[in-house]
């Protein structure tokens, strides 16, 4: 068995939607008998608000490897952020970043002075939102202070993973990654060779632990330095994938 696990932004889905030849190539790649899932840093309801049933998903990896699902949205994986810690990570940035939290629901945007026009569930405190809490994303507003405040992250909170993801940054329990995703969908499903494909540095993780990686001409320099191969497009890494089938 083998499969290809893909990030969703800027890999898959843009901001003009889905690209027809990606599409084609999925579904000539799962023909082949093969399984292709999503590995993003979304959260399941922010993800699906934008699929679309011609793209059919084996698994998905959301909340950067926090919450793992099979096709039918069957529980695999799943690791929570702690309340008090969550509390303390809002307390801490909502007055200087833009602050998000993802639980079941999506995402649900803290309203503050400097993120109080993103479009997402807008909640005014955590107390509005009652139910588990996978990741907590900062939008840092740019790459610099991004991996700053990342650092930061990392030496101050050794319980928890910190990811840039260019502009922002995701977090999420610790020992979760895109990378732990993957290695958890290739035992649950017996898969003997797992692609993985992205373009940004949080998915690094996914790339690094892949057997067969993608990223593209467009990605960051130290996301190029760990993948196998640079691509254009989607397609074109299926079409290499197709070849060695």
């Amino acid at each position: 068995m083998r499969a290809l696990a893909s990030d969703f932004d800027g890999t898959i889905f843009f901001e003009d939607g889905f690209r027809d030849e990606d599409l084609k190539q999925i579904q000539a790649y799962k023909k082949q008998g093969n399984m292709f899932g999503i590995c993003t840093g979304r959260p399941l309801a922010d993800l699906q608000r934008d699929m679309t049933k011609s793209l059919d998903l084996d698994f998905y990896i959301c909340s950067t490897g926090a919450l793992i699902l099979d096709k039918e949205f069957n529980e695999i994986y799943k690791s929570v952020i702690e309340r008090e810690l969550v509390e303390e990570l809002v307390n801490k940035y909502i007055k200087t970043l833009g602050v998000y939290i993802q639980s079941d629901r999506g995402f649900m945007t803290m309203r503050n002075e400097v993120n109080n026009h993103v479009i997402n569930d807008v909640i005014n405190s955590l107390d509005d939102e009652k139910g588990e809490i996978y990741s907590v994303g900062l939008n840092a507003f740019n790459e610099e202070n991004a991996k700053k405040i990342c650092l930061e992250l990392k030496e101050a909170y050794p319980n928890l993973e910190a990811y840039q993801n260019k502009g922002g940054i995701d977090i999420v329990p610790s020992g979760c990654s895109k990378g732990k995703g993957i290695q958890i969908i290739k035992n649950h499903f017996n898969i003997h060779h797992i692609s993985g494909i992205g373009d940004s540095y949080n998915d690094i993780p996914l790339i690094r632990d892949s057997d067969c990686s993608f990223t593209f001409k467009s990605s960051p320099k130290e996301v190029i330095a760990h993948a196998d191969y640079v691509v254009e497009s989607m397609s074109d890494a299926i079409n290499i994938l197709l070849k060695e089938i």
